[in-house]
């Protein structure tokens, strides 16, 4: 591959990861004049990503026939539309962000996450990831302390708006946003400082920037979730330790987890006050509640993909008027969410996806020594903490490309993997879809 296509391909990895997280482009509601040049920037990315992805079309048969959980969750994301309670029209697209809501933009989104993962292996992903985070996070600072209109909440005249206001949102829509991504690159740039002396001043400057975003941003689900894990990095590499230090330190961790669980349950009303929420988590045990009740209405394939929150019949609208303030978008809960979404048939589907993904990524820690290959195991939990109380699970955004990315990119590092062990050589270089194909060339750029 030429130097100058390689770069194109960074570079257009970058900002598709900055703009698919929602990065700027949250400024610009449907309502603005400008909201056309976002769609055609949405637009832009989509047909560049096709382009791609057509010019390695063999790596992408090859590793998608090995990782059939992606194509099945996006073949029943799109026939929910022949069963979704709103029109098709509207079920397929919806404006708004960069791609729109709906089934289209969910498989433009899928479509990024499998160029992402049959071009760059697991190491180089995350290394883009760190420079898009290179820019959100001096973005963020910027936007919040030059532009507070923008970058501050408490500006809009919206009740959500107001009613948080003087907390940082930075480059994104919301300061859930901007914590839950800063969470992100916190435990991300942190871990890759391991594998980078060369690197490690700025990796930890940057991660301790991204833990000062999460302050600002008063993100109660990002500052309990970015301790979690920071402590399980550390946890996480005990499973390279020989068994007979292994076993009696798991028996530690379990007693005392068990004990904090405990002391959680019996005083968690206390621990809820603490942290400035009331017992119901500012409604959403209310919501979660009602939404399991509907959830029984349509059991089997549920209401069609990212459509629940959107339809305004009689029916859905009692569900909103209890929770008086404002009226919900998402269940506060990714799990219910997929749910409501899918039914119990795409939520089993995306749950052995999960557990088999659990299972991939302890292995890949078991049989590596470097820093990086924790972070596909701390992204999957950090999904499944994040999602007891967000909806960023089967979305139309970058944890969605994430997801996707790493269960392909098992695929080649596995292989990869096997073929060294083989061979007798080192496990700790990194496996490639160009390995597997022949089809690309391989280059490590940090």
């Amino acid at each position: 591959m030429s130097p100058s296509r390689e770069r194109f391909e960074r570079l257009f990895s970058i900002i598709a990861l900055l703009l698919y997280s929602g990065g700027f482009v949250g400024f610009i509601g449907v309502t603005n004049p400008l909201y056309r040049g976002v769609q055609l920037l949405g637009l832009l990315v989509f047909l560049v990503t096709v382009f791609l992805l057509a010019r390695r079309w063999k790596a992408v048969v090859y590793l998608l026939v090995q990782e059939k959980f992606v194509l099945l969750i996006l073949a029943l994301v799109m026939l929910s539309a022949t069963w979704s309670i709103l029109p098709t029209t509207e079920t397929l697209y919806r404006f708004g962000g960069l791609s729109g809501l709906g089934i289209v933009s969910f498989v433009q989104i899928t479509l990024f996450g499998i160029y992402f993962a049959t071009r760059y292996s697991l190491g180089q992903q995350f290394r883009l990831l760190a420079w898009m985070f290179a820019i959100a996070i001096p973005a963020s600072f910027v936007v919040a302390m030059l532009l507070p209109h923008y970058g501050v909440m408490g500006s809009m005249a919206t009740t959500e708006d107001l009613l948080h206001a003087g907390s940082w949102k930075g480059i994104y829509v919301h300061k859930n946003i901007l914590g839950n991504m800063m969470a992100l690159g916190a435990i991300a740039l942190l871990t890759l400082a391991g594998d980078a002396p060369r690197h490690r001043w700025i990796l930890n400057l940057g991660t301790g920037l991204a833990v000062g975003l999460v302050l600002l941003s008063k993100s109660v689900t990002a500052l309990v979730t970015l301790p979690v894990l920071f402590l399980l990095l550390h946890l996480y590499k005990t499973l390279r330790w020989r068994d007979r230090l292994l076993i009696p330190f798991t028996l530690l961790v379990l007693v005392i987890g068990g004990c904090c669980a405990f002391l959680l349950l019996n005083h968690y009303e206390t621990v809820l006050l603490s942290l400035g929420r009331d017992p119901t988590l500012t409604g959403r045990s209310n919501i979660w509640s009602a939404v399991i009740e509907k959830i029984h209405q349509r059991f089997w394939l549920g209401y069609g993909y990212h459509t629940f929150w959107t339809a305004v019949s009689g029916d859905l609208l009692s569900l909103w008027s209890p929770f008086g303030r404002m009226r919900p978008t998402h269940a506060h809960n990714g799990f219910l969410d997929l749910w409501l979404d899918l039914g119990v048939v795409g939520f089993g589907m995306f749950v052995v996806s999960f557990i088999s993904n659990l299972i991939k990524g302890i292995r890949l820690v078991g049989l590596t020594h470097t820093h990086t290959a924790l972070l596909p195991l701390l992204l999957l939990t950090y999904l499944l903490l994040l999602n007891q109380a967000e909806s960023a699970l089967v979305r139309e955004g970058v944890f969605w490309i994430l997801y996707v990315s790493i269960s392909i990119s098992f695929v080649a590092e596995f292989k990869a993997l096997r073929r060294r062990f083989h061979d007798h050589q080192p496990c700790d270089q990194e496996g490639s879809p160009a390995e597997l194909t022949s089809e690309l060339t391989y280059s490590p750029w940090m």
